[in-house]
């Protein structure tokens, strides 16, 4: 509302509730006058859900529209506006921007501190305050869909005109107490020295006309010599009043819109009313009460003071179990920041493990649920450290009060128990011994595997293993027993967890020498080819099984590859088995590097592996096998064109026909695509009826994406058709000596023949 016409104590309702063109009396200053507002330039208001930016949307968030008393209802779950009026029952003419939208409020207001807002003078009075709600959070959620119903925490009543100076354009200003601090909204920050620079780009927030809240742009600062007041460009209307007007590169607050030019005018062709339009930099302006005339009376903001943190949780001495969930507690005061850091230290040494960022709200009791890491050692003298990222030139942390890690519910009932080796086992120097176990609880992902001789009370340490997989349940482990172990009886296998000192000790057990079982091929001067046989030779000794297993291995500590060939024929003496490499292994062999091994497997005594051998890909070829130099064929028979393919050669290649004319290769006839595959490939060929006999033909076979990869064929013969039934006429039997190159045979000439019958 701006200052124009005077009020009178006898000032009644003109239109409604919404107050469009008045208020009743208790709404406003008795004695004060008001102004609509007006369009400059471009119509830059924009509803909240058309704005992108979320700083403006959390700017619009700490604003409220001011509605009387009656205006809202207590519905049981919240509040909710009593008047259905809209834009539209205003004499407002159809084009109008937000035409359907409605309209339950008079003035603007904004958050200053957590109990406090900030709204134009001639808004409020000491006799009306009370009278009045302050709603957060009108807004159109799409084009049609109005927020006309509001939680509890969304709705505030006025409790006391905490200041107020003037109702008139030259000094126009009031703060307001509310019933209760504000929830979940930051009080805005606000200029509390000095003054909005010269043509600086201004943005302001409200609620003009009493409609949903509009953010808007584009608008600068005019004139800046008032010594109360700056005028500025802002497109704004009646309800506007009370506004919070911002640096749009601060996004700090200036100043209050209070008062400026008509906002709405009579078009006499409709008969209805249409916004006042001005150009940027026409008409009176619109003015704003500088935010340095009212900001000292606003209490100092205990978060602007230096920052502190303290703990509240954990308390001193408390325990906690690892691998479970814990809540952290905190205050923060003074200037801290949102967003904080919390890491974990044992003594005074930092562990490495953190948490961030975590959420921080100045002047209250922060909290945060963390989970200590499952296999954190256990331990008596830990504590966590918070600290925040810097707020200006300001770190701010704090230590929390020592306490314990613990085993947690799971770990307390953490068991290992080894179903094998037992009594009964025998291990096989340098064989494969298996080792089963059940896991219950949380035992960890690793286990460490350990070899004692001896009683269980003096146990002699032989072998160790640090990382074998486990998990809950039944769990098996291949392992390979140690060469240079002596023969004995009374091994045992220890199964210890890395984190919960779960173990168990198996029975006692053999570890005897193997039988003989000596894999003579390959040695490590072998090299095979993906996709080509691998000769294996080994040799067994007496006593030896009728069939044997064939594992591939790789790597110097032997990894199995999941190559088994099982039930080969055995006898004594020399066997041999030719292995074919597989051909997807192209991408993962090392070529020239011996990292292959083969193991023959009759059992875990009679076994061997093979020296260390390499594995080379193949290289990439493709050979004509046929046609060859003494083929010759014929015009209209199917022949077969013969080639190997070697290596990666693509599944589809191109044939091409040449014709040597002295020298010179020309093209004939192009065949395309043709089915490739590693090893022998045919294509039948029926040769084309145009073709002229020859002996001088040749064909390339290629890869059409790489031309270097290519073969030609020895030169053949393409001999003319044959006559019909197979025999010779004249004309056949002179052309058959042409291509043969049996000078001086014409039609018409006679010509003879000899031969032995």
């Amino acid at each position: 509302m701006k200052n124009r016409f005077a009020l009178l104590v006898s000032l009644t309702l003109v239109f409604s509730a919404s107050g469009f063109e008045a208020l009743a009396q208790d709404t406003l200053d008795l004695g004060a006058t008001y102004d609509p507002k007006v369009i400059y330039g471009e119509d830059d208001r924009l509803d909240y859900y058309q704005v992108d930016d979320p700083s403006l949307r959390m700017l619009a968030d700490s604003t409220a529209i001011m509605v009387q008393l009656s205006g809202v209802a207590d519905t049981g779950n919240g509040f909710r506006f009593t008047s259905r009026e809209t834009l539209s029952d205003n004499n407002v003419c159809p084009e109008e921007p937000f035409y359907d939208q409605p309209t339950p409020g008079f003035c603007s207001a904004f958050l200053v501190a957590p109990n406090l807002v900030a709204t134009a003078g001639h808004c409020v009075s000491s006799l009306n305050v009370t009278n009045m709600a302050f709603v957060f959070g009108f807004q159109m959620l799409d084009g049609k869909t109005p927020v006309t119903e509001f939680d509890y925490e969304d709705v505030y009543f006025g409790a006391e005109l905490f200041a107020k100076q003037g109702s008139t354009c030259t000094n126009d200003w009031a703060l307001i107490r509310l019933d209760r601090p504000v929830e979940g909204r930051a009080p805005l920050a606000v200029r509390r020295e000095g003054k909005v620079p010269d043509n600086q780009d201004l943005v302001v927030i409200g609620y003009p006309v009493g409609l949903p809240v509009k953010i808007s742009g584009g608008a600068k600062v005019r004139s800046n010599t008032g010594f109360r007041i700056f005028v500025a460009n802002l497109d704004t209307y009646q309800g506007n009043s009370g506004s919070a007007v911002f640096n749009a590169d601060t996004l700090e607050v200036e100043g209050i819109l209070v008062c400026g030019e008509t906002d709405f005018v009579l078009d006499s062709s409709q008969g209805c009313r249409v916004s006042n339009r001005c150009p940027d930099n026409g008409c009176r302006g619109e003015d704003c009460t500088r935010a340095t005339e009212w900001s000292g009376m606003i209490p100092v903001d205990p978060c602007e003071k230096e920052g502190a943190l303290a703990f509240v949780s954990p308390p001193q001495s408390q325990s906690y179990p690892r691998g479970e969930g814990l809540e952290i507690q905190w205050t923060s005061t003074g200037a801290v920041g949102g967003s904080l850091d919390l890491l974990l230290f044992s003594g005074d040494f930092y562990t490495g493990q953190s948490w961030s960022p975590l959420g921080n709200v100045c002047g209250a009791t922060n909290s945060a649920t963390i989970e200590l890491p499952a296999d954190l050692p256990l331990g008596s003298n830990y504590r966590f450290r918070i600290h925040n990222r810097g707020v200006g030139d300001s770190f701010v942390s704090a230590f929390s009060p020592y306490f314990s890690v613990t085993k947690n519910s799971k770990e307390e009932m953490a068991k290992i128990e080894i179903l094998s080796p037992t009594s009964s086992s025998s291990g096989i120097v340098g064989g494969l011994q298996e080792i089963r176990w059940t896991s219950t609880g949380n035992a960890g992902e690793e286990i460490r595997l350990l070899l004692f001789r001896g009683e269980p009370e003096s146990l002699a340490w032989q072998f160790v293993d640090l990382h074998v997989a486990n998990h809950e349940g039944e769990n098996s482990y291949l392992w390979t027993v140690p060469l240079g172990l002596e023969e004995a009886s009374d091994y045992r296998i220890r199964l210890l967890s890395t984190g919960a000192e779960a173990a168990d000790l198996s029975d006692a057990f053999s570890i005897v020498e193997p039988e003989s079982i000596r894999v003579t091929q390959p040695d490590r001067w072998i090299r095979g080819l993906v996709g080509q046989e691998l000769e294996v030779r080994w040799e067994s000794d007496p006593g030896s099984a009728s069939t044997v297993d064939l594992l591939v291995f790789a790597g110097k500590a032997p990894v199995w590859q999941g190559v088994r060939v099982a039930d080969i024929p055995n006898i004594v003496g020399e066997n041999v088995y030719r292995w074919r490499i597989p051909q997807d292994w192209t991408a993962t062999v090392q070529p020239g590097v011996p990292f292959y091994s083969i193991k023959i497997f009759q059992d875990a005594a009679r076994n061997d592996f093979s020296d260390l051998f390499s594995i080379d890909r193949v290289p990439t070829s493709i050979e004509f096998e046929s046609p060859i130099q003494t083929q010759a064929w014929r015009v209209g028979e199917q022949v077969d064109i013969r080639w190997t393919s070697m290596g990666e050669v693509r599944p589809n290649l191109q044939l091409l026909l040449f014709q040597d004319l002295g020298g010179v290769l020309h093209w004939q006839w192009i065949a395309e695509p043709v089915p490739n595959q590693n090893g022998e490939n045919t294509y039948v060929w029926t040769i084309p009826t145009g073709l002229s006999p020859s002996e001088n033909y040749v064909l390339k076979i290629y890869d059409p994406l790489d031309e270097s990869l290519f073969d030609l064929s020895e030169r053949f013969s393409i001999l003319s058709a044959k006559s019909e039934k197979g025999k010779w006429g004249p004309e056949e039997l002179i052309e058959y000596l042409k291509e043969r190159r049996i000078g001086g045979a014409k039609r018409d000439q006679g010509l003879t023949l000899l031969w032995n019958p």
